[in-house]
């Protein structure tokens, strides 16, 4: 789920890989947006990881573009 004034694009990649385009009003700098994901483990993702991997660009100038991405992972 996105933020309110964001839409988000989802691109099937099999059926155990995924990724979400988002893209909304501008964000100040410092601030923060909360996105919501949810996802169906089952089958057990090879391996019994799941991998989330989050990036984020912007067209103007980036003070920090060293916090631009991240990473979640879970075991089952």
């Amino acid at each position: 789920r996105a933020p309110a004034g964001w839409s988000c694009s989802k691109h099937t990649q099999g059926n155990r890989k995924a990724s979400f385009r988002c893209a909304g009003a501008q964000l100040a700098a410092g601030a923060s947006a909360e996105f919501i994901l949810k996802a169906n483990t089952r089958p057990i993702p090879a391996g019994g990881l799941l991998q989330v991997n989050g990036q984020v660009s912007s067209a103007g100038a980036d003070a920090d573009p060293g916090n631009n991405n991240d990473q979640y992972s879970a075991g089952y």
